[in-house]
């Protein structure tokens, strides 16, 4: 599935925010961040661990946002091999979070 640019920026903001979203009270939330906070919970649970270090180091990292080159040398991928990647993760998060 192909998402235009602006999709794919608000889709990334959802694992970037995460964290701090997830901190927060449940009560607190509205509907869309409970929905982006269950969504991608259960979408890491089921990541392999290349997955989850994609996650940690585009979004989760305090260096925040390495390039597709960074994390592609640490996983042992291409660029282009890391982008797809990063284009799936993209996918399985719009249906978890009810994007789709």
């Amino acid at each position: 599935m192909q998402f235009e640019k602006e999709e794919v920026y608000i889709l990334e903001r959802y694992w970037k925010l995460y964290p701090e979203l997830s901190k927060q009270p449940r009560e607190e939330l509205g509907l869309i961040a409970l929905s982006v906070v269950d969504g991608i919970s259960e979408l890491y649970e089921t990541l392999n661990d290349d997955y989850k270090k994609l996650v940690e180091m585009r979004y989760w990292s305090p260096e925040s946002c390495y390039e597709f080159v960074e994390i592609a040398d640490e996983l042992y991928v291409s660029r282009i091999k890391a982008i797809r990647m990063r284009d799936y993760l993209i996918a399985k998060t719009a249906k978890a979070v009810h994007f789709i």
